[in-house]
This record gives C-alpha cells, structure tokens and sequence, in this order.
C-alpha cells in the first residue's frame, strides 16, 4: 500500500467518523461567533459614530461585506480547520473591505481626505462582493479531495519534508549574504534605524531607477534568515534527538539574533514583521490544534483592528503619534485604504481607459530591469496616485483595483476569484501535510505564505511579489522526499 493510501484510507476513515456530527456541533459555535464577528463587534466600534445621510443600497451592500465575510471567519472559527489561505483572505475582507469601508462610509470621507461619491461607493461594493463570491466558488473547487491517481501523485510531490542539511544551508547563505548586502547598501544597521530612514536609503539605491533591484535585494537580506528560523523550529519539535544537541540550540540562538537585526519592527515593514513573528508563531504545534488555530485567528483579527494602526510608532519614533480611537484610525489611515483604492481604480480607468493586462504583465517581469525593458508598468498604486493627483505614490492596490485598471469592471472581480485557485491548492497541501504527520515542509510554508498573501492581496503586485517568489522558492528548497533527512522520531537516526 502506497504512503498516500495509508493516510487516506486510516485518516480519512477517522475523521469521517468524528464529524459524522459536526454539523449540529459546530452549527451553534458558529453562530454565535458570528453575532460577535459581524453584530456585536461593529456595534461597539461604531456605537458612537453618527453617519451621514447615506443611499438605502449603499448601506446595504457594506453590510453586506461584513456579513459574508464574517460568517466565513465564523466558519472557520466553529470548525476549527487549519485553512490558513482562506483565513487570511476572509479576514483581510472582513477587516479591509468590510470594517474600515465601512467607517470611511460612515465618515463621508475616504483614506485621502475625498469626499464619498455614493454612485461610485455603490459599485465599489458591489465589486468587492463579486470578487469574494469569485474567490470562494474557485477557492472550494480546488479544495476538493481528488483520489484519482493523478491526485494522489500531485499530493506525494508535494508532501516533502524538511531537510536538516538544506536547513543549515540556508543559516550559512544568510550568514554569508547578509553582511555582504548589508555593506553593499553602506550600513550595517540599515534596518534598525526608522522606517522612513530605511525607505530614504532603499530610494536612493541605483538613483531611484530600479524598483526591482530594491526589491530583490530587501528580499535576499530578508527571507533566508525567516525561512531558516521557521525550519529550525519546526525540526526541533519534531526531532527529541535534535533537542539532545547543543549545536543545533547555538544555531537557532544565531537566527534569532539574524533576524533581529533585518526584520525587527523598527525598519521594515510591518506587514513583513508581522508575516515573520506570526509565522514563527504558528510553526508551534499548538497551533494546528482546534483552541490554538481558534487563539491565532481571533488575536488576528484584534490585532489588525486595534493593535496594528498603533505600531507607526515603531516606523516613526522621533513623530508626534496622536493616539485616537480605533474607528479614527480606521477611517483616515492610509494603511486601511484598500476600499478607497477600488474607488479609486474606477476614476483612474475612467480618465485612462483600460491597461489591457499591463500591469499584471509587469507584475510577472518584476524582475526585469527597466534599463532592459523600459516600457514596463510602474506599481498600480502609482498609476493610481498619479491619476488623482495624489502627493504620495507609494499607495496600495488591492487586487480588485489590480483588476479593475486592467480590464475594467470584469477584471475586478476576476483577479481575486483566480487567486483562490492558488489559495485553495495551499490549504489543501496544508490540510494533508497535517494528517500524515512528519516535518513537513507544508506544516511552515502554508501559514507564512498566506500571511504574506495579505500583503499581495493588498498590493500593489509589481512593489510586493518579489519577496513572495523568493519566500517561496525558499520554502521549496527546504523540501526533501526523503524521510531520513527530516526530523520526527525514528525517521531522523541515520
């Protein structure tokens, strides 16, 4: 009997007995999270808020986002499946597109100070849910178990564990070539100064005229270090022998000082931090239990609501922070304007017509120099900010305003709804990576890539799928089909 039918014949039959029941079990759980989620939750955010005069429909539709969004969080919650794609993507909607939507709704106002145009926010809605409602029906099609041979072929490729030797390799490269780049960008405390220091110096390199270069090189200083700290900690759970070795405790010290130095919360991006320190986080075994995966999503999403738009003073220490209430921020911080950027996108292809596939065209180049290709699209949060008039480019673009500057009204919707394909093939990966147990790759890879998928779910895709191709062809060079090199119990003795 092949590895894939054990797993799915002793598995599987166990847990079709156990949620033989899950319906009626979870059925309550959920709906009580989700009266906390999408009733509860906003009524206190927004008890002392007084909206103005605001179009039936327009309501309506925002209610909506919330509603959709957190019953699926409520979902997921009541179950308990470590599906971290699909976590991540709901609550990027429920926490984005839903909750901050609805404040700037609420205000009048968007990010960028514009007066709410109600036709405008109406299709922007509406789009939104269209994109969700895509995201879903191709998400649950590629989640489907396959037990053709076919299938079961693509899952044994995929299931790979953690090699100790390409583990410590990647300690070494991050050894060797973060000093190296550290001196190449002329500091080695480049990222411990403040954000805006860190954005002045990167700007600066190769005179501004290479956003892939900057890209590039923030990423070789950045992943290696991330990947071999998630790898190390997964082997020493999974390995009583690795445990037994000094080594191996000096080398995960070493790591932990590495990446202290290049992803601290003082130089780099939050998103980024937050995809490093979560993704350790969820390494823990802990955290592919039922309470653990529960603990994570809730902190989660109260951490993106109310934690994270305080942590500009990591960015900003020498600023004047004005401490206000979480709507506030909500409704006025650029970090939360991915709604008033699917605006936005509607009265950029409104004044330039479509790209026809431009940018995300760029997007797949990224690396491409634009001494080599001097037509290539600049970032879409640009294209954005330059149509308004903006005074700062650097916004984002979430994958409906992607969408939407490419092909208009029809792409919104579409790029979203394709990105559930990659989503639910993750999760699905995940999910058997979980029940066949072992140190696989799988076990890392998952949560860290999806936590980094809020990041190009957010946009803009040329500024962010650099680091997200290399954080991924990391994660597949830790990978090894052999089960001796990886670290879980008799397995490991060699």
């Amino acid at each position: 009997m092949t590895e894939f039918e054990k797993i799915t014949s002793m598995r599987y039959l166990k847990e079709s007995s156990s949620h033989s029941g899950i319906g009626q079990r979870t059925y309550g759980l959920q709906f009580v999270m989700f009266l906390l989620l999408s009733i509860v939750f906003p009524i206190i955010l927004f008890y002392s808020v007084n909206p103005g005069a605001l179009q039936p429909i327009q309501l309506t539709l925002r209610c909506l986002i919330i509603l959709y969004s957190g019953w699926m969080l409520a979902l997921l919650l009541a179950r308990g499946e470590t599906k971290w794609f699909a976590t991540m993507f709901w609550t990027f909607c429920f926490v984005w597109m839903g909750i901050a939507g609805m404040a700037q709704t609420f205000s009048g106002r968007d990010s960028y100070a514009q007066v709410i145009d109600p036709t405008i926010d109406t299709k922007n809605s509406f789009l939104i849910l269209c994109g969700m409602i895509g995201w879903h029906f191709l998400y649950n099609i590629s989640t489907r178990e396959k037990q053709t041979r076919d299938g079961s072929k693509l899952l044994l490729t995929n299931l790979k564990f953690v090699s100790r030797r390409r583990v410590l390799t990647v300690f070494w490269i991050a050894i060797v070539l973060t000093p190296l780049l550290l001196a190449y960008l002329g500091d080695f405390q480049f990222f411990l100064k403040s954000r805006i220091e860190t954005a002045s110096g990167l700007s600066d390199l190769g005179n501004g005229s290479s956003l892939a270069l900057q890209g590039i090189i923030v990423a070789l200083i950045q992943v290696p270090p991330a990947i071999a700290l998630f790898g190390v900690t997964l082997l020493l759970q999974e390995s009583p022998e690795l445990r037994r070795r000094p080594a191996w405790w000096v080398t995960s010290a070493l790591i932990l000082a590495l990446n202290f130095l290049v992803n601290n919360p003082i130089g780099v991006s939050r998103f980024w931090f937050g995809t490093v320190i979560i993704g350790w986080i969820l390494c823990w075994r802990i955290f592919r239990t039922v309470r653990g995966y529960r603990l994570a999503v809730i902190a989660l999403v109260a951490t993106l609501t109310i934690i994270f738009p305080y942590a500009d003073y990591f960015r900003t220490p020498d600023a004047n922070v004005e401490v206000v209430a979480p709507y506030e921020f909500l409704a006025k911080k650029l970090d939360y304007d991915a709604s008033a950027q699917v605006s936005n996108a509607i009265r950029t292809y409104e004044t330039n017509g479509p790209a026809y596939g431009h940018q995300l065209l760029g997007a797949i180049g990224f690396a491409v120099p634009r001494s080599v290709w001097p037509d290539k699209a600049e970032p879409t949060g640009v294209v954005i900010a330059q149509a308004i008039n903006f005074h700062f480019e650097n916004l984002s673009a979430p994958l409906w305003a992607e969408g939407y500057v490419d092909f208009g009204p029809i792409g919104a919707p579409l790029y979203p709804a394709l990105f559930g394909i990659l989503a639910g093939v993750g999760d699905r990966l995940h999910r058997v990576a979980v029940r066949s147990g072992g140190a696989r790759v799988s076990l890392i890879a998952t949560p860290a890539l999806a936590l980094y998928s809020l990041i190009l779910i957010r946009g803009s895709l040329l500024g962010t799928v650099a680091q997200g191709v290399i954080l991924a062809v990391a994660f597949h060079f830790l990978g090894t089909r052999e089960a001796g090199h990886q670290g879980s119990g008799k397995a490991g003795k060699r």
